[in-house]
Order: structure tokens, then C-alpha cells, then sequence
């Protein structure tokens, strides 16, 4: 028997990615579904979807075992082990989600190699701020050295003093990139998406999507 054990007549324990897989899948239809009543989104993109899930994950950090010996993660996510953190959809889908989000940005237009996208987000309350960036990279060549295809960077401008502080993530291998301020001050930040390398796509131009949030 493939699965681990008996839980009650309906349903038994197991695990693996045959596990996470579909129930990844099902938060997402959930998510879907949220986006498009909760916020009269007509058609979110994969990426925002993708971006919202990451955003809203919970870190494991450091284990199970706490810190110390026997101590299974040894830094916060994102890391090899939990990658981005355990799927928790209900911190994106309840009604608190819609204070705790302060942008979602499902750019189809998306940005070119040289092109810079900029969008100002208010911040109402002192503390952290997180801004994860996703794209669906194009599709690459089976043997190609480096599975990435277009290269977006995302970087970040928050108040400070005496000057603001700029914030880059710049990554060759991921469509992934996650900024993480721990204290940001009351005012606004400027969030920006900047085309590195867009060698494929609709007029030479990909798209994105950017989460803000607490």
C-alpha cells in the first residue's frame, strides 16, 4: 500500500510531492475563485496566483526540533528545504486578507530588455514589508546551459534616513525573486520591475506579477 496509514474511513496519511501536488492545485482553485469575487479579477494571471501562495506560505524555520541540536532548517525561508514555506491559502483568502494585501499587480503588458516598471505603494503602518515578484518564463531550448529565459529583477525604494534605501534582488537562475524589509517606515515605497534580459516574448515583452504586503 502506497499510502502511510489509516486516519478514519474516509482518509488515510501520506506524503511526498504526489501529496503536495494536488493539494497545491486545489488552494489554488480556491485562490482563483477569491481573486475574482473577493477582488473583481477577471482573469489573474498563473504568476499572481503563484506570487499570492508564496507570499501567504509559513516559514518552517527551524524545524520541528526548535533551534539548536538536531536542528533540521538552519535559515528562514526561502532554503532548500522548504523552499518558500507550507501553503497557507487562508492567510490570502479571509476577509483580513484584503487590509493585509496593499498591492497585487497582474502586469500583462509586462516590461521589455532596458524597460523599467514603477509603481509608488502607501504604507500606512510602520514595520516589515515583504514584495515577491513571479513571471512564467518562456518556454527554453531542451539543452540550453541555463533553464531561465528572460531575466526580470525586482528592487525596491523605501523611506529612510537620511536618504532612501534601495533594496535589489538579482537572480540568473530563478522566476522567482522575494524582498523582506523588517522595518519600514510610514510613507510609501516604490516598487520596481526591471527588464534585464527579455529575449522571448509578445513584442519582445514579458509579463509579471508583484504581491505587497505586511
Amino acid at each position: 500500500n502506497p499510502l502511510w496509514g489509516h486516519y478514519n474511513p474516509d482518509y488515510c496519511y501520506s506524503g511526498g510531492t504526489s501529496m503536495s501536488t494536488p493539494l497545491v492545485a486545489g488552494a489554488a482553485a480556491l485562490l482563483r475563485q477569491y481573486l475574482t469575487q473577493e477582488w473583481n479579477l477577471d482573469r489573474p494571471s498563473a504568476a499572481l496566483m503563484k506570487a499570492l501562495i508564496l507570499q501567504s506560505a509559513d516559514d518552517l524555520f527551524p524545524g520541528q526540533y526548535g533551534e539548536g541540536q538536531g536542528q533540521e532548517i538552519l535559515r528562514p525561508a526561502p532554503n532548500v528545504h522548504e523552499g518558500y514555506g507550507r501553503v497557507n491559502i487562508d492567510r490570502a483568502t479571509t476577509p483580513k486578507a484584503l487590509d493585509h494585501y496593499w498591492a497585487l499587480i497582474d502586469q500583462t503588458d509586462g516590461v521589455a530588455t532596458g524597460e523599467v516598471f514603477s509603481q509608488k505603494i502607501p504604507i500606512a503602518n510602520a514595520g516589515p514589508v515583504k514584495v515577491t515578484l513571479v513571471y512564467s518564463d518562456a518556454p527554453g531550448a531542451s539543452m540550453a546551459s541555463r533553464a531561465l529565459v528572460n531575466n526580470l529583477d525586482l528592487e525596491v525604494e523605501a523611506p529612510h534616513e537620511p536618504a532612501p534605501r534601495i533594496v535589489s534582488s538579482k537572480s540568473l537562475i530563478d522566476n522567482i525573486e522575494q524582498i523582506k524589509l523588517n522595518d519600514v517606515s510610514v510613507g510609501e515605497i516604490t516598487v520596481r520591475v526591471l527588464g534585464t534580459n527579455v529575449p522571448s516574448g509578445r513584442n519582445s515583452k514579458h509579463a509579471f506579477a508583484v504581491v505587497v504586503s505586511r
